[in-house]
C-alpha cells in the first residue's frame, strides 16, 4: 500500500494446510499417511500435525504392517569425514567416499541417489561414470525417470525425489547422500523471535523451536526417502547412507571387538527413528541391527 511515508510491503507465509482445514471444516475426516505426525515434537504427535489443518478433536489410530517389503542397510564407517567443512564449503573427501558408495551400490542394480541440494548433484557429477543420470536445476525429472526405468543398471542423482516418486519393483538401492537438514532461515528466526518476545520468551527459545522443527522435517524426509525403495509387499531394497552423522545401531557400537563409537553421529541418535518400525524391530535382530559398514576402498581422511 502507498501512503505519505512511501510504499509498505507486507510479507505473509502462505500455508496450504489452512486452506484444506477450511474446506473440511465441521466434517468428520479420516487422514491416512505413512509419515504425518510420526516425527512431530511433543507428546501429542499426531495432534500437533492435525492442528496445522485446523482439526482439534483428534482420535489417533496407529497401524503398522508387520510385513511389507524388505530392507537392508549399509552405513558409512566413522572414518568418513562430514559432508561440509568448518567454513560451510562442501568437503571433497566426503564426496569421494560417497561416490565410491554409489559405485558399490550400482553393481547390484538400479540406484536412486537422494541429494539434499542441486549443489550435491554438481559435486557428484565429476565423480560418477558419464552414464549416470544427473538432475540439474531446470531439468525435467520425469524425463530422467523414464531413462532410469529403461535400464536395470541405471543411476539417478536428484534432490527432487524424496517423496512422490513411485517405481514399484524398480529401485534396488536408495543412496541417501546427505542428511536432509534445512538451511538456517535468519528472517524466519527473527520473525519468530519477535513474536515470542511479546509472549515473554527469548531469542534462544526461537532458535530451539526452529531447531526442533528442522529435526522433525529431516526425519520425515528420511522416512519418505527410504520409502522410495519399498512400494509393494514384494519389493527388496538396500538403503545406503553416506552421511556419517546417521547413527550406527547399538549392536555395532556395543561390540567391543570393533571398537566403534558414534563419532559424528553423537547427538543424532534419534534419527534412527526415521527407519520404519518393522525394520528396527525386534531389537538385536532387525535389519537395522544387522546393518553393514561401508569402508571406502581408498583413504579419504587426512
Amino acid at each position: 500500500q502507498d501512503d505519505a511515508a512511501g510504499p509498505t510491503l507486507t510479507v505473509a507465509a502462505v500455508d496450504a494446510a489452512g486452506w484444506l482445514g477450511a474446506a473440511l471444516k465441521d466434517r468428520q475426516v479420516v487422514l491416512m499417511s505413512a509419515t504425518l505426525g510420526r516425527h512431530e515434537e511433543g507428546l501429542d504427535e499426531l495432534q500437533r500435525a492435525c492442528r496445522r489443518f485446523g482439526f482439534h478433536d483428534v482420535h489417533p489410530i496407529t497401524v503398522s504392517p508387520a510385513q511389507f517389503g524388505a530392507m537392508a542397510f549399509r552405513l558409512s564407517a566413522r572414518s568418513v569425514p562430514p559432508p561440509m567443512e568448518a567454513g560451510g564449503m562442501p568437503n571433497p573427501r566426503f564426496f569421494d567416499a560417497a561416490a565410491q558408495m554409489v559405485q558399490d551400490a550400482a553393481r547390484t542394480g538400479r540406484t536412486l541417489i537422494l541429494c539434499a541440494s542441486y549443489a550435491d548433484v554438481d559435486e557428484l557429477a565429476a565423480r560418477l561414470p558419464p552414464t549416470a543420470l544427473l538432475h540439474r536445476r531446470g531439468d525435467r525429472l520425469s524425463l530422467l525417470v523414464e531413462r532410469f526405468k529403461a535400464s536395470p543398471q541405471a543411476v539417478l542423482a536428484t534432490p527432487g525425489a524424496w517423496a512422490g516418486l513411485d517405481l514399484p519393483g524398480l529401485v534396488d538401492n536408495v543412496v541417501i547422500l546427505r542428511l536432509p537438514l534445512g538451511r538456517p532461515d535468519p528472517l524466519r528466526e527473527a520473525v519468530l523471535a519477535a513474536a515470542l518476545e511479546r509472549r515473554g520468551l527469548t531469542e534462544a527459545d526461537a532458535r530451539n523451536i526452529l531447531a526442533a522443527e528442522a529435526r522433525g522435517d529431516a526425519m520425515r524426509r528420511l522416512t519418505q526417502g527410504m520409502g522410495r525403495g519399498v512400494r509393494t509387499p514384494d519389493d527388496r531394497c538396500t538403503i545406503w547412507i553416506a552421511d556419517p552423522r546417521f547413527p550406527l545401531p547399538s549392536s555395532l557400537v556395543a561390540d567391543l571387538r570393533r571398537g566403534l563409537t558414534q563419532g559424528a553421529a553423537r547427538g543424532w541418535e534419534d534419527l534412527a527413528r526415521a527407519i520404519p518400525l518393522r525394520f528396527r524391530q525386534p531389537a538385536g535382530r532387525s535389519p537395522y541391527d544387522r546393518a553393514r559398514l561401508f569402508e571406502p576402498a581408498i583413504a579419504v581422511t587426512a
